[in-house]
């Protein structure tokens, strides 16, 4: 389905070296862990997984299998947590009894490292030594690490949700406190390494790159029609509706962008 639709044969380019974003929780920890033992079974120091999920992805039966495999065969991987404290609106200490989330990673027999996941240098520092870990370990060393970047989620979780049924906003307030690009604009400040001149400049070239993304985005043409392809061989009744629906909608909104434009 991709080498058709998209032109080559794995769902990212080569050159790329990215995987697609799964949307069942915690599903990207064994893919994660078995890119890294294929790199293992193909003799290739060179290359690491570095693997990202969020604190409600530790409550899956995934996270365990995937640790308990890279533990046990040593793969090289990095598992960066981003524990924001909120599964939608489970907190933090609801998931799980132990002191912290890096703690796990020693059951499974490899390094877990806490962070304050809102400072930008120590997130890369320790991220860094955690890959070069994982590609060239010291004797003795395991090559997974469990990452920990203490955080926390200032909105919604999805635009259906609504957070303030379940926190209080007292507790935002404070994080944002530590909101990491202040942090960071601070600091580059003090060492002399930025001035207003610059971050105009960088502020003016980011503003521009995003709309252009947005502007490539909106401009591709999406066939309706196509939107269930290659899901089912035989559409059962409940996706016919929902496209039939889909399709009817698109119409109504070509009616009115007619009548709009004369």
């Amino acid at each position: 389905v991709i080498r058709s639709l998209l032109g080559y044969e794995y769902a990212v380019p080569e050159n790329v070296n990215i995987m697609p974003e799964y949307i069942p929780i915690a599903t990207q920890i064994p893919h994660a862990v078995g890119v890294a033992w294929g790199c293992t079974l193909q003799n290739d120091d060179d290359t690491a997984v570095l693997c990202h999920l969020g604190d409600g992805a530790t409550s899956e039966g995934d996270f365990h299998e995937g640790l308990n495999f890279a533990g046990v065969f040593d793969v090289p991987v990095v598992f960066v947590c981003n524990n924001n404290q909120w599964a939608i609106s489970v907190p933090r200490e609801r998931q799980t009894a132990s002191e912290t989330l890096a703690v796990k990673a020693h059951a499974y027999g490899f390094d877990g490292v806490r962070v304050d996941g809102l400072d930008p240098l120590a997130v890369y520092l320790i991220t860094r030594n955690a890959l070069k870990k994982a590609k060239a370990p010291s004797d003795g060393e395991r090559r997974p690490t469990l990452i920990e970047s203490v955080q926390y989620r200032y909105g919604a979780h999805t635009t259906a949700d609504d957070p303030t049924v379940y926190r209080e906003e007292t507790a935002v307030t404070e994080w944002k406190e530590r909101d990491p690009l202040s942090r960071l604009e601070t600091h580059l400040y003090r060492a002399g390494l930025l001035d207003r001149e610059q971050q105009t400049a960088i502020e003016s070239r980011i503003e521009t790159q995003v709309q252009t993304a947005i502007d490539t985005a909106q401009s591709v043409s999406i066939d309706p029609e196509r939107v269930i392809e290659h899901t089912y061989e035989s559409l059962p009744d409940r996706l016919q509706e929902q496209q039939a629906e889909l399709l009817a909608f698109g119409d109504r909104n070509d009616d009115a962008s007619s009548t709009e434009e004369s």
